[in-house]
């Protein structure tokens, strides 16, 4: 399945068309996102234009998470650990932060990051990007000298006329529009010795401004030229016309029978996701019409994770958090997925050894489930609501917490420490109970 997302998202698929409609729809989310920007007023269909490109943007955001361990240079689990930090994965995250309601309107302005998202789909923008690599010494070099050629005639002409400059910065200012030859004319030297300084800065400035431009198109070409070189190359590779391939006893046969294995197995795969799915709706829909410390909302999760692999395990939570958070209109929600995943993950490696499920092994998984689930919704929940939760039974222990004493942090954590523990025992026992009920011949990748 991961390697079938993967395809689908990097262009690796033979067929292809799967990967340009996954394209399209990110890019038109990504490109829609930001028409609300382009109004003063808000009006409400913008919110609903908001919560749908959201949800696109940030199915992108888990899928590329959970296959990057086919593109990074280091292994799982360390893989998955270093996405969050790589440079794309930073920007796609900031650029949803404004409508997830942690931020306010003031950060509105980091929405426009997601027209990267347009780029990063873009030949053009990656051909351009490995330009850069390639050239990054020489550009960082060019860009050198261009700082200490701003620095010292800035430097030159503050020292020279003190009172036109107030400030350095306005000197600094005033040096870089000079050394672009862009010259707004709002800060400008009266001096002759200040005139001779503008006019050394803009001829040098001309000289320093063309060194990369140089550099770059002779990059893109070469790039260019290395493109059209492999095409012509597997162009070439290609058999000719008319001629016959050999073809191999019982061939046929095995192909019909690996094709009717595989068509079986995906059957298989999506028949127990779309179960845990059922599982994880029905159980915490039931959850939330009856008054206990209870959401059972991991329980498919966790049996997916288990029963198939860790890839399947974040797809049925996150399927099951884009149900509540439609239902639920709240775009917030989507951040507590993030909890969802971690638990599926860490079921994967604690719980489940080579098929074989232990009491120790479940002791440990429920432990550390339950710190990890407490530390990701008692920090969002105290970042979004101050430590105030919806569910009754979270906000009993949390106004017991503080009345005896306790802060507002240490009591947000208190209630949900409390309430995950009955749940992620029962949550546990339940995927390990389904788990149990699969067949054996049912278990394991698709």
């Amino acid at each position: 399945m991961r390697k079938k997302i993967y395809s689908v998202i990097f262009h690796k698929d033979s067929r292809g068309w799967t990967g340009r409609i996954y394209e399209i729809i990110v890019s038109a989310a990504a490109v829609i996102s930001i028409i609300p920007l382009m109004f003063k007023t808000w009006h409400p269909v913008f919110g609903t234009i908001d919560t749908f490109t959201l949800y696109v943007l940030f199915l992108d955001y888990i899928l590329r998470w959970l296959v990057h361990d086919f593109r990074s240079k280091y292994k799982k689990p360390w893989a998955f650990l270093v996405y969050p930090f790589t440079p794309m994965a930073i920007v796609g995250l900031l650029c949803m932060l404004p409508s997830f309601g942690f931020l306010d309107q003031n950060f509105r302005i980091l929405r426009m990051f997601r027209i990267f998202k347009v780029i990063q789909y873009t030949r053009i923008f990656n051909m351009v990007i490995r330009v850069f690599k390639r050239e990054r010494k020489t550009l960082l070099s060019v860009l050198i000298i261009a700082l200490g050629y701003i620095f010292i005639s800035a430097l030159a002409m503050f020292t020279n006329e003190p009172d036109t400059f107030n400030t350095f910065y306005d000197a600094i200012y005033w040096a870089t529009t000079a050394l672009t030859t862009v010259g707004y004319g709002d800060v400008y030297p009266v001096s002759n010795i200040g005139k001779l300084i503008s006019m050394l800065s803009s001829l040098f400035g001309i000289a320093i401004i063309a060194l990369p431009a140089g550099v770059v198109t002779a990059g893109f070409m070469e790039e260019i030229n290395s493109a059209i070189n492999d095409s012509e190359l597997e162009t070439q590779r290609e058999p000719d016309e008319g001629l016959e391939k050999p073809e191999k006893k019982g061939s046929d046969e095995v192909g019909k029978r690996l094709t009717g294995a595989l068509t079986y197995n995906r059957k298989r795969y999506a028949a127990i996701m779309l179960l845990c799915v059922a599982v994880n709706i029905v159980l915490s829909e039931t959850m939330a019409h009856v008054n206990t410390p209870l959401w059972l909302d991991v329980t498919g999760t966790i049996a997916a994770t288990i029963i198939l692999e860790p890839g399947a395990g974040l797809i049925v939570g996150l399927v099951n958090n884009f149900f509540r958070a439609i239902f639920i209109s709240d775009p917030t929600n989507l951040v507590y997925y993030g909890i969802s995943a971690a638990v599926a993950l860490i079921a994967a490696i604690m719980l489940d050894k080579d098929g074989h499920i232990g009491l120790k092994r479940v002791i440990v998984s429920i432990a550390l489930m339950i710190a990890a689930s407490t530390l990701l919704s008692g920090v969002l929940k105290y970042w979004q609501t101050g430590g105030v939760s919806e569910m009754y039974w979270e906000d009993y222990f949390f106004e017991a917490a503080a009345a005896a004493g306790f802060g507002t942090f240490a009591s947000s954590l208190f209630g949900t420490f409390v309430v995950k523990i009955p749940d992620t025992i029962v949550s546990v026992i339940l995927a390990v109970i389904i788990f149990k009920l699969v067949p054996e011949k049912y278990r394991g990748r698709a």
